[in-house]
C-alpha cells in the first residue's frame, strides 16, 4: 500500500534542455494533457458530466475523440452520486460509438469521499493502488460531492489542490474536476478564484437554445483550442427497460454545425403547456397522453387545441427539446446531470 507522505525530486535544467520533450504528452490531443489537472464547469444540467464521460469512455477504449488522437488510457470516475444515471449514460455512449471499452480500462466509485481531508485522501489512495495498474486519468464528477469544506474558501480549496496534486505526482496521471459555474454568473467557477488559478487547463460549457458550446478559457502552456459546439442526442438503450417494461434512453452529447446564439427566445404559451404536460407525464408517455395532457392545460376548445398541440410538438421538435421515437415523446430538457 503506497503513503500519502510526498516525494520530491530535483532535476538539472541542462538535463530538461539536452532533448525535444515528447510531441505525445497528451491524453487527448490539444484538449486535456498528461499529468495535469484540468477544470470543467458549467451550470448544473448542461451537459458537463457527458464531457466528462466523452473523454474518459474514448481515452478508456483508445477511440479519437471528435477527430482528436488520444493515448488510450485507464480511467477513474469518482463519482458522488448518481449512479443509475451514470451507468445509463456510460451505455448510452457505447451504443452511439459502437464501442466498448476494455473489461478494466473504465472504473466507476460506489461513491464520494471528502477530497479535501487526509481521510478522503487516504480511502482514494488506497482504493487506486487496489487497481494495481497504471492510470491516465481521475475524472471527479462532481468537485462538490466530494468537498467538506466551504467553496469560497481560498484555505479549504487550497487542502483539495493540495490533495488533487499529491494524487496526479503519485499515480503519474491527470485529474479532471467537474464543478459548477457561479451564482449569478455562468462565466467564472462557482467559489474561490484560488480554484481555476491552481489548474493547468480549464473549460466553460456554455447552453442557448438547446446547443452547448465547449470554450477553453485557460490554457497556461499553450493556445486555447477553438470552441466546439455540441447538441443533445437521445440514445435507446437496446434491450434495457423500466419496472413497467418500457424501454430506458439516455443522452450523449454530438459535434453539430448549429449555431449558439446569445440568448434563448422565449416560449409562446402553446410550447409552456406542451412542456408542462410532457412533465407531468413524467417526462416521457406515449403521444397519446401528452396530448390529452395538454389539452387538459391548455383549455381551449378542440380545434384550437389540436392546432396549438401541433404547432408546439412541431416547435420543440426543431428545438431539439423533445425526441419522439416509436409514438414515445421525451422532453430531453428533462433528462438532468445527477450533481444538482
Amino acid at each position: 500500500m503506497s503513503t500519502n507522505k510526498p516525494t520530491l525530486t530535483l532535476t538539472s535544467a541542462h538535463l530538461l534542455t539536452a532533448q525535444q520533450p515528447s510531441t505525445s504528452n497528451y491524453l487527448v490531443k490539444d484538449y486535456l494533457e498528461a499529468n495535469s489537472t484540468i477544470l470543467l464547469y458549467a451550470e448544473p444540467a448542461a451537459g458537463k458530466s457527458l464531457i466528462a464521460i466523452d473523454w474518459a469512455s474514448s481515452l478508456a477504449s483508445g477511440k479519437d475523440w471528435n477527430g482528436s488522437k488520444v493515448q488510450q488510457s485507464n480511467v477513474v470516475i469518482l463519482a458522488g452520486e448518481g449512479h443509475n444515471g451514470i451507468t445509463k449514460r456510460l451505455k448510452a455512449w457505447e451504443l452511439k460509438h459502437q464501442t466498448t471499452p476494455p473489461a478494466d480500462s473504465l472504473f466507476v466509485s460506489g461513491g464520494g469521499v471528502d477530497l479535501d481531508t487526509e481521510a478522503g485522501l487516504s480511502a482514494t489512495t488506497e482504493a487506486l493502488d487496489a487497481l494495481a495498474k497504471p492510470i491516465g486519468l481521475i475524472v471527479v464528477d462532481t468537485l462538490h460531492r466530494h468537498f467538506n469544506g466551504d467553496e469560497n474558501s481560498s484555505s479549504n480549496m487550497g487542502a483539495l489542490i493540495r490533495n488533487l496534486d499529491q494524487l496526479r505526482q503519485q499515480f503519474n496521471c491527470s485529474v479532471l474536476l467537474v464543478h459548477h459555474s457561479g451564482h449569478g454568473s455562468t462565466g467564472r467557477p462557482r467559489g474561490s478564484s484560488s480554484l481555476k488559478a491552481a489548474v493547468d487547463t480549464s473549460y466553460r460549457l456554455d447552453v442557448s437554445n438547446q446547443v452547448r458550446t465547449l470554450t477553453c478559457d485557460k490554457s497556461k502552456d499553450s493556445e486555447p483550442v477553438e470552441p466546439t459546439v455540441y447538441a443533445l442526442e437521445l440514445v435507446s438503450l437496446t434491450g434495457w427497460i423500466d419496472d413497467e417494461n418500457k424501454p430506458l434512453s439516455s443522452v450523449v452529447l454530438s459535434p453539430t454545425n448549429q449555431v449558439a446564439t446569445s440568448s434563448n427566445k422565449p416560449f409562446n404559451k402553446g410550447s409552456q403547456k406542451a412542456m408542462e404536460a410532457l412533465k407531468n407525464s413524467g417526462g416521457s408517455c406515449t403521444v397519446d397522453v401528452w396530448r390529452k395532457e395538454f389539452d387538459k392545460l391548455y383549455g381551449g376548445t378542440d380545434e384550437a387545441n389540436r392546432k396549438a398541440f401541433k404547432r408546439a410538438r412541431d416547435s420543440l421538435l426543431e428545438q431539439e427539446v423533445i425526441s419522439i421515437a416509436d409514438d414515445t415523446v421525451t422532453l430531453i430538457e428533462l433528462i438532468k446531470e445527477d450533481d444538482q
